[in-house]
């Protein structure tokens, strides 16, 4: 598990875009129009939540994929709860992620692949103490017809697609 690649880069919130525009499920195929970067948080008795946000202008699809969590070398021998809350059309209903304890479950990873979440989504820890470490990628992609910037993108991410630059997302 490797906590050094931060979400939370010091300033309470996360330095990455969100918010959906053009054609549905079409990403352009330019370079630089997907960009991936490592993303991370802590949780702990100190910081029980961190919410994992986006700025409503950058015009990009954005995706939160988690990879792992796992507990840091001084967890004490105590459940440690991890649950998500997504903000959903108002409600905020949590929903349990991963339960770990030191001498039984360290960490898990398997289990958490293919789970990807679409900002913003508030990372909390339930019970224990932690520290709890969570490791991911950010995953930003340009739609087609697209013109506003998107920091995390090459050249300021303002390319625009044709139709002949597009390609269906197969899956």
């Amino acid at each position: 598990c490797s906590p050094r690649v931060l979400w939370d880069r010091g300033g309470g919130s996360a330095e990455t875009p969100t918010s959906r525009g053009g054609t549905e499920g079409l990403f352009c195929s330019l370079p630089h129009s997907d960009t991936s970067l490592p993303a991370g948080c802590e949780l702990s008795s100190e910081r029980d939540s961190y919410t994992f946000q986006v700025p409503e202008e950058w015009q990009c699809e954005q995706q939160l994929a988690l990879r792992t969590i796992c507990l840091g070398e001084m967890a004490r021998d105590e459940f440690h709860v991890v649950e998500i809350v997504l903000a959903e059309g108002g409600a905020r209903s949590p929903v349990p992620l991963a339960t770990l304890k030191p001498s039984v479950l360290p960490m898990v990873s398997a289990t958490l692949m293919g789970v990807e979440l679409t900002p913003p989504v508030t990372f909390h820890l339930r019970a224990g103490s932690g520290p709890v470490y969570i490791s991911g990628q950010h995953v930003s992609s340009k739609y087609w017809g697209t013109t506003a910037p998107c920091p995390l993108l090459g050249s300021g991410g303002s390319a625009s697609c044709s139709h002949s630059d597009v390609q269906p997302v197969l899956g």
